[in-house]
């Protein structure tokens, strides 16, 4: 029996599986000119250049994939299509998983071969979370398969990879992602049949969790399988620009998350988004149902806010008008789309803010002004459902006004007065959301202001240094919405 090279995941190793003749013609066949000449799509990126190459391509590519699915031990049930990957100097791959669902088979397994690596420096394949950490160097001819779901039938966190960042020379691989339906697994052959899949387990319905990323934020999604694996959930992270903008919405009963902020992220949650589909949104509509003026809604639900306003033009004479009716001097200015702090001024002059505001209207830009509150400590507080489950303090660098997350773990070992708490999930509430990193400044007189509620937000830091399972509480906050979730129907029309 072939001995593993690691056990979480399921991960084998063979140095040789294509000889010198087969590397040759499969590396002259798959060029990048000889790809665009067959008329197949290349697409470029900080990846590399990549394209999905149907097996019957080349004789040695369907011989190939044959003896792949051979030594998997699982026939194909969705067309198989090798993803061809030219990587130079630069390129690189954020950590990610392969866990993915087509109709009613899921990515069992994913088979990794190395055709040329020309020099290569770098470009190695790593497993940070297997047991043991592995760390894949680029050989020629050589494979790697390892599976994507445990023996539970869940996908395996552990399975998180990435490419590191390619520093000379290239990278020619060919990656074959094997589906099969849940109940066959049971009844794998050849390496499949070491996950030790059992029928009653893999034949099970459980619930799902489908998150939609754009590669922003690869540990918030890792934490979020984590937490899916312990609470029995199936977790399908999906990436809004491999999204097939005719596929349809998720079936009703299933759950959905998207972890970021980007365009295409939203645009892809509103396609796989229906009624019935469980997500921290608390309207009726879902991902349609946004607020424009999160600040303005704030304010006329009377939570405490500083003195805004949102100018219509810039101009030293309104310059001037705007800072008085603010209390004064220096006013803070927030321009939108920003993240991190950027898009945040101080500004501590009146010409100077005249400056900044025709500069953001020549730009097309829509700034907010607010009143500057000195000596406050920011907090941030992350709200799940009706609590806030932790909260932490961001310092102020050196040399900076704006605040910073800590990698002190005594800044989140705090207390937080309940009147505050209770504030926090009332403006999550109030932007129509049941999660969110909710911003307040604490003044040393003990007043408090809100900033903003960010949904999604950014949560594995307070994992990392609060010792908080903030993406469980994630998890079962969904399961308990879709548990509750009021359809007229259980499946659709």
């Amino acid at each position: 029996m072939t001995e593993p090279a690691a056990r979480r995941p399921l991960l084998f190793r063979f140095d040789d599986f294509l000889d010198r003749e087969t590397r040759a013609a499969l590396t002259e066949a798959l060029a990048l000119p000889r790809l665009l000449d067959a008329g197949l799509s290349v697409r470029y990126g900080a990846t590399g250049r990549t394209a999905e190459v149907p097996p019957d391509f080349h004789p040695a590519l369907a011989e190939t994939s044959r003896r792949l699915h051979e030594l998997i031990g699982l026939a194909p049930v969705v067309p198989p299509s090798f993803r061809v990957r030219h990587a130079a100097p630069g390129d690189s791959h954020p950590p990610h998983l392969d866990a993915y669902e087509v109709d009613d088979a899921v990515l069992v397994a994913t088979a990794m071969l190395w055709l040329d690596v020309g020099g290569c420096v770098g470009g190695e394949t790593i497993f940070p979370d297997a047991t043991p950490p592995l760390r894949l160097a680029p050989t020629p001819g050589a494979l790697a398969v390892w599976f994507d779901y445990d023996a539970e039938g869940r996908p395996e966190p552990a399975s998180l990879h990435a490419m590191t960042r390619v520093e000379a020379g290239t990278r020619l691989t060919l990656n074959l992602f094997v589906y099969a339906r849940r109940g066959d697994v049971p009844q794998a052959t050849g390496l499949a049949a070491q996950l030790g899949a059992r029928a009653e387990v893999w034949g099970a319905a459980r619930p799902v969790l489908t998150c939609v990323d754009d590669t922003a934020a690869p540990e918030s999604a890792a934490a979020l399988s984590r937490a899916c694996q312990a609470l029995g959930v199936d977790f399908r992270h999906v990436f809004a620009g491999e999204v097939d903008p005719r596929a349809e919405a998720l079936p009703v009963g299933d759950m959905l998350y998207c972890v970021s902020t980007s365009a295409a992220a939203e645009r892809v949650e509103r396609q796989l988004w229906q009624s019935g589909v469980a997500t921290f949104h608390r309207g009726p509509d879902g991902p349609f149902c946004q607020h424009t003026d999160p600040m303005r809604a704030l304010s006329r639900a009377g939570l405490p806010v500083p003195r805004f306003v949102l100018p219509t033009r810039g101009g030293a004479v309104d310059a001037a008008t705007l800072v008085e009716w603010l209390g004064g001097l220096p006013v803070v200015v927030k321009s939108p789309g920003g993240e991190g702090g950027v898009g945040t001024l101080r500004v501590d002059s009146l010409p100077g803010l005249a400056g900044t505001l025709d500069l953001m209207f020549a730009r097309g830009l829509a700034p907010m002004l607010t009143s500057y509150v000195p000596e406050a400590m920011h907090l941030r507080l992350v709200v799940v459902g009706d609590r806030v489950v932790t909260a932490y303090r961001n310092p102020i660098p050196e040399g900076d006004f704006r605040s910073r997350p800590s990698g002190d773990p005594a800044d989140y070992d705090i207390a937080v007065d309940p009147e505050i708490a209770a504030v926090a999930v009332a403006a999550a509430h109030c932007v129509g959301t049941d999660f969110a990193g909710v911003d307040v400044l604490l003044h040393p007189s003990g007043r408090f202001y809100l900033l903003e509620a960010n949904s999604p937000c950014y949560f594995p830091q307070a994992e990392a240094f609060g010792g908080v399972d903030v993406a469980r509480a994630m998890v079962e906050a969904l399961l308990a919405r879709r548990a509750s979730c009021r359809i007229p129907a259980l499946s659709r029309p």
